[in-house]
């Protein structure tokens, strides 16, 4: 989770985007930074391994979209 969130910063930092595409990128950012949270505050393998699921589909469709 804090990899994750320092990648996070760094995206925010140098993002350059201007218009539809930023406000998209913040529509996929928000859900995806509470999902950060939410496995940080996991407390069982079981939960943390649903949250990384989710994830995992997450940065596939940041994937389909800013790549």
């Amino acid at each position: 989770a804090k990899l994750l969130k320092t990648q996070n910063n760094e995206l925010i930092k140098s993002c350059t985007m201007e218009g539809a595409a930023h406000d998209e990128l913040h529509n996929w950012l928000l859900p995806h930074i509470k999902l950060i949270t939410a496995l940080e505050k996991s407390d069982t393998k079981e939960q943390a391994n649903k949250i990384i699921t989710k994830l995992t589909a997450s940065f596939h469709k940041y994937n389909t979209y800013f790549n």
